[in-house]
């Protein structure tokens, strides 16, 4: 598991639902120009718009993580400690 990974896992629970789907959505993006990047030439024009739209995505995830954060930051110990409990319980059924 990337670091990555690990901390959008332990944020996940405070994500709002709309912040959680764009993240997925990315995600999948991600992926799939990673595998064009792989196949394209260096100097081919086409890179450059895929790395282009990979480094706004990461701008988006990043402003998405860190109002989390904020928010997160703005809870009191008892509202993390009710969302995480309700987060494992929803995680334990899925199981």
């Amino acid at each position: 598991m990337t670091s990555p990974t690990a901390f959008r896992q332990a944020v996940s629970p405070f994500l709002e639902s709309s912040d959680s789907y764009k993240l997925e959505g990315h995600s999948e993006e991600v992926i799939g120009i990673e595998r064009q990047l792989t196949e394209l030439p260096y100097d081919s024009p086409t890179r450059k718009v895929l790395e282009d739209r990979l480094s706004a995505i990461y701008a988006e995830n990043s402003k998405i993580l860190s109002k989390t954060i904020d928010r997160i930051d703005e809870m009191t110990n008892a509202e993390k400690k009710i969302i995480f409990e309700a987060d494992q319980k929803k995680f334990e059924t899925k199981e």
